[in-house]
């Protein structure tokens, strides 16, 4: 006969544990072998289980199996914690759920993080986190601040600063500290379109409750960053504004600014610490004009980084390809470009985004048609162009005070269908047709000397292609040359004087036009190629991206345009 010694069955009850506590929840109910009261500075009584109660919280393990007096206690007064917070917390402690909503996350967390329910504290900054928008993150921000949850308060931080524009509009703002104010202000990553946007927050804040924080607007307006405001808003608007002028420190301020204005050439040399410029995400991408189907447009859209979605503005008053467009001082600008009707113009025109139109503005002195421009040290240069299929040299800057051109100093060689960029208090005018042929000659010009220097040539010859700036790099993308329409991207690296090209999948494209997005998903930073036609020149409305972020060039798809555009302008605000 077999012996059955060694012979045995392993038994598990996975229901068993639950169905326990289930039991001892039915005897809580039944107010059955419960040994504690707990009780609320408002009456209120719970009836429990010691042994339930020390198995969760590490609060009253402590209060249960040490020689505290509550040890001893069958009724015991929990003190600053609400009632339903309290009964909620025994609730979980025999079923392990609750639901948490915003209108109980406060009670809720503040018992928790006492008591000492540390997956309930962590469950109340999950649903914190998840929950973030707009009406509500003032008031997580000083919740995450009371219960001193770094984590939560650096996250919600980021997402005012990201959404900044439309937390003033919030009542609660007005019940921001000083403390909290200034570190808004004074962070980098404080996204404005524009810095009178800070000033006018802080304004609106100091004077919501004037009496007793007028004391406060010195300390408040060391962090707008003054310089960074147009000449015409700071002697409209900042000297005209009472609290500023009745404070010496303030004026102080504002007379830096202008000064900074008066001459830009100085500015990259005696930079003052509130001119650096802020880090902006991009809210909006400007794409105008351009040629569809050899018909030369007067449209324009632009591409809601927040909507994700492509929508029309009102039309440019003179259609226009070839064009250059640039943002200064929150105004779109298109210059030149080439018609039908008038050839190469010589015309400008900006667009309000706050009036939603074109008006003219001054024309150009010689520069004219398919140009190139850039903005550099709060001036808008124009530079090059075509006249009669002659490419120009000459090169001037508007002031949009004085609504003026005024010429500079004459690139060393002609071009036209070019791109230029601004780097390091330079303008770099990279490649274009000569005249003659394409091109793949770089110079660059110093507005402290006035004068263009020869640079290294980019390693393969081009006309209408893209050229744009990021970090302290300058990327040249597709075009055109003899041999045919280009696929290849080079990055400029001004502290070697070197062009490398960079690997990518792009397809070839020809009058496509580029711009750098920054701060996307995940902190994105995405070279956008917008429109232009393939190598069977077929006019094209697809956007591309590629990541500049680790330098990767990894490439996707963004929304297609509206229209299929080719020589087109773009700018991003």
């Amino acid at each position: 006969m077999e012996s059955t010694t060694n012979v045995f069955y392993d038994f598990t009850d996975d229901q068993g544990a639950g169905d326990a506590l289930n039991k001892m929840n039915d005897f809580r109910m039944d107010k059955c072998f419960c040994d504690v009261v707990l009780s609320t500075e408002d009456g209120e009584e719970f009836n429990a289980h010691r042994l339930v109660l020390a198995s969760v919280s590490a609060y009253f393990r402590a209060m249960f199996l040490t020689d505290m007096k509550e040890s001893h206690e069958t009724n015991i007064t929990i003190r600053g914690v609400d009632s339903s917070a309290l009964k909620s917390l025994i609730d979980f402690a025999y079923t392990s759920s609750l639901r948490i909503t915003f209108s109980n996350v406060h009670s809720l967390l503040s018992a928790a993080s006492l008591l000492q329910f540390l997956t309930v504290e962590n469950a109340c900054y999950d649903f914190l986190r998840n929950s973030i928008n707009v009406d509500n993150s003032l008031e997580i921000w000083n919740l995450a601040d009371f219960h001193g949850c770094t984590e939560l308060q650096d996250l919600v931080e980021n997402f005012i600063r990201a959404n900044f524009v439309a937390i003033l509009k919030l009542d609660d703002f007005h019940s921001l500290s000083l403390k909290q104010m200034v570190r808004l202000f004074g962070h980098d990553k404080l996204n404005v379109p524009c810095e009178s946007v800070v000033l006018f927050g802080a304004l609106d804040w100091i004077k919501h409750d004037l009496d007793n924080r007028l004391a406060h607007v010195e300390k408040l307006l060391e962090h707008v960053r003054f310089p960074l405001m147009t000449r015409k808003f700071l002697m409209d608007t900042a000297t005209r504004e009472e609290l500023i002028m009745n404070s010496a420190t303030c004026r102080q301020f504002v007379l830096e600014a202008i000064d900074y204005h008066l001459i830009p050439e100085r500015r990259t040399k005696n930079r003052p610490p509130r001119a650096v410029p802020r880090e902006r995400l991009s809210r909006l991408l400007y794409v105008v004009g351009g040629e569809e189907n050899r018909k030369v447009l007067n449209n324009a859209e632009y591409f809601d980084f927040n909507e994700k979605k492509w929508r029309t503005i009102a039309p440019m008053i003179i259609p226009r390809k070839y064009a250059g467009c640039a943002l200064l001082d929150g105004q779109l600008y298109a210059v030149g470009g080439v018609n039908k009707e008038y050839a190469d113009l010589v015309t400008v025109e900006s667009y309000n985004p706050c009036v939603g139109q074109w008006n003219s503005v001054a024309s150009l002195n010689k520069c004219k048609g398919a140009l190139a421009v850039a903005v550099l040290e709060g001036w808008l240069y124009a530079a090059g162009g075509s006249h009669n299929g002659s490419a120009l040299k000459s090169v001037e800057r508007y002031d949009p005070i004085k609504n003026e051109w005024t010429q500079v100093a004459n690139m060393r060689l002609p071009r036209s269908n070019f791109g230029m960029a601004s780097l390091q208090g330079r303008l770099f005018a990279c490649g274009g047709y000569c005249g003659i042929s394409e091109i793949e000659h770089v110079e660059c010009y110093d507005p402290m000397t006035n004068k263009w220097s020869d640079m290294s040539s980019m390693n393969k010859s081009r006309q209408n292609h893209a050229v744009v700036t990021f970090g302290d790099r300058i990327y040249v993308i597709g075009g055109s040359n003899s041999v045919g329409i280009l696929d290849s991207i080079e990055k400029y690296n001004p502290d070697l004087n070197l062009w490398l090209i960079i690997r990518n999948t792009m397809d070839p494209r020809s009058g496509a036009a580029a711009a750098v997005v920054l701060g996307g998903e995940e902190g994105a930073q995405e070279l956008f190629i917008i429109g232009g036609h393939d190598q069977h020149h077929r006019d094209t409305k697809s956007v591309k991206k590629l990541n500049l972020k680790f330098a990767d060039y990894s490439s996707g798809s963004a929304p297609c345009m509206n229209h299929p555009r080719v020589y087109a302008a773009v700018a991003c605000a």
